[in-house]
């Protein structure tokens, strides 16, 4: 899917846009929205859009300028600017920045779908590799070696079998020293807590580098070493009968790797090999072996040496255990209950775990799947909570540096009830909102003959829905409130005035002081004469 963001200082505008858009036929995703300029740099820093609709101007970083610094962050980042403002020179610098389109306000429907297609065409045509591919590819781009990473990309990523990269031209054009013979990808994952700093995450990295040089550079004709996500990538090139000796080599790695365990607590490592194969074509398939490999340590566990897992890709949201998992779900929306969506969620692991054949991989596309359906439960709810899209958000990033199905699932189950809990509390705060209107409406005119018909045409509702809600929040009903106003301004006036009660019956809104009175009894046990003695 292809996210976007959304930001505007106006919050009806970012409505606007969710609403406006059948996201999931374009195959986008809104995962994040701001409401301010140095908020959406935030959220661009954490959620790595690939398209942000923004207003050109907000307060805290305007469009221009969060368009500059967030393609310092990432080049590859689309823009649509949104503007009520039709200045020449606003247009041009946001063309001089790269952007897709400048819209102006109001937004038309057909003009952002023709904008929104167009970005998706170019999109498929950038993007023909997995999103998997291009995560790693926007990775080493960053990287300090860039020349040589961008062939590292090719080769880790190339997925066709054509005779495109021949070893002389690799070799003249990026200084590689490439011979016929195996090619191998091994990747050593750091998993942790997940509250290790960057700089020892980063620490780590150069330790493993380090130790794996060290280990295999004299067996290999080459061998390249890039740091990607809290994981190593090595690729070597070795000769055929050097083999059985470098894998006791990556034996004697971890189990050098592993006494920097005794540094850093709940930090292990594991070591995902791929198979090895005769031309550098075929890298790729390495390196994917590789990663299914420490996919499978969420089954077999961490701190070894992991290799020849299964490479058929099952579509495991396929099982009718996602359909029962969906329909409870859809059920805990409905009740807005978080700990009913936890336990669909532990339900559900229970379930995927009791497969005799599950993979590493199956969990993952599995936790996956939970995130979309909740998504897709929001979406069919027309809920814009976006706590709860940065629920979901973290647990993606947390996925990552999961160490067991376990904990991946536990993580999983916090992030679905935290989730649905923000959008409890959410929807909460819309229906109390009428409630507060209505209050305000009775203080502003309890002193005239109100009645629930007016104070519920206030609130926007029929004047039954109304009253039910009216009993539900306050647990009162629009009479007894409204008797109860009028008592506490009558108590008031008799303290602080000498005006007979007759007159202060008519200022609370009452026309019978017979009923006033016998009212105000109720309410206080004392006559108004007897309250303005006793009090006054």
């Amino acid at each position: 899917m292809i996210k976007v963001m959304i930001a505007d200082d106006e919050e009806k505008v970012c409505r606007l846009i969710y609403k406006l858009i059948d996201w999931t036929s374009l195959e986008m995703e809104v995962t994040s929205i701001a409401y301010n300029g140095m908020e959406a740099l935030e959220q661009i820093k954490v959620f790595n859009p690939d398209i942000v609709i923004t207003d050109i101007r907000m307060p805290g970083c305007d469009g221009l300028e969060l368009i500059q610094k967030s393609k310092e962050l990432n080049e590859f980042v689309e823009f649509i600017i949104i503007s009520g403002y039709r200045h020449f020179d606003y247009a041009q610098s946001a063309i001089k920045y790269g952007v897709n389109d400048y819209l102006l306000k109001p937004i038309k429907k057909e003009e952002l779908m023709q904008t929104l297609n167009k970005m998706r065409e170019k999109y498929r045509k950038k993007n023909e590799n997995s999103s998997r591919e291009e995560k790693i590819k926007r990775l080493l781009e960053q990287s300090i070696q860039k020349i040589r990473s961008s062939i590292f990309i090719d080769l880790l990523m190339q997925q066709t079998e054509e005779e495109k990269f021949y070893l002389e031209d690799i070799n003249n054009r990026y200084q590689f020293q490439f011979q016929e013979g195996c090619f191998q990808v091994i990747i050593i994952k750091i998993d942790h807590s997940g509250d290790l700093s960057k700089a020892s995450i980063e620490y780590l990295g150069d330790k493993v580098a380090n130790a794996a040089l060290n280990r295999i550079k004299e067996l290999c004709w080459e061998i390249e070493c890039y740091f990607i996500a809290g994981a190593e990538y090595c690729l070597l090139n070795y000769k055929e009968e050097n083999k059985k000796i470098i894998r006791k080599q990556i034996k004697a790695l971890l189990d050098e790797i592993t006494l920097q365990e005794a540094l850093f607590e709940q930090v292990k490592f594991t070591i995902g090999i791929g198979t090895a194969v005769e031309k550098i074509q075929k890298l790729h398939q390495s390196s994917r072996a590789a990663e299914l490999a420490l996919e499978q340590r969420l089954i077999a566990g961490t701190g070894k040496i992991i290799e020849e897992v299964s490479s058929e890709i099952k579509n495991i949201s396929a099982n009718p255990m996602f359909f029962t998992f969906n329909k409870s779900l859809t059920d805990a929306f409905e009740r807005m209950d978080a700990e009913l969506a936890k336990s669909s969620v532990e339900i559900l692991k229970e379930n995927i775990f009791s497969q005799s054949d599950i993979t590493g991989h199956d969990v993952i596309q599995a936790a996956e799947e939970v995130c979309n359906i909740f998504i897709s439960c929001m979406r069919n709810n027309q809920i814009v909570v976006k706590e709860a899209y940065s629920s979901i958000n973290r647990f993606r990033q947390q996925a990552a540096d999961c160490s067991s199905g376990e904990q991946l699932f536990s993580f999983l189950g916090e992030a679905i009830a935290d989730g649905l809990q923000l959008i409890a509390e959410d929807k909460k705060q819309e229906d109390s909102r009428p409630i507060r209107t209505a209050k305000l409406y009775i203080q502003d005119h309890y002193m005239n003959a109100v009645t629930i018909e007016e104070v519920s045409n206030a609130a926007g509702f029929s004047a039954t829905y109304f009253s039910s809600l009216f009993k539900k929040e306050t647990g009162s009903t629009f009479l007894e409130y409204l008797s109860k106003i009028r008592m506490t301004a009558a108590k008031d006036i008799l303290k602080k005035t000498n005006l007979n009660v007759a007159v202060i019956c008519e200022q609370v809104g009452y026309s019978d002081v017979k009923y006033f009175t016998k009212n105000f009894k109720k309410h206080t046990g004392l006559k108004p004469n007897e309250y303005r003695k006793l009090y006054s």
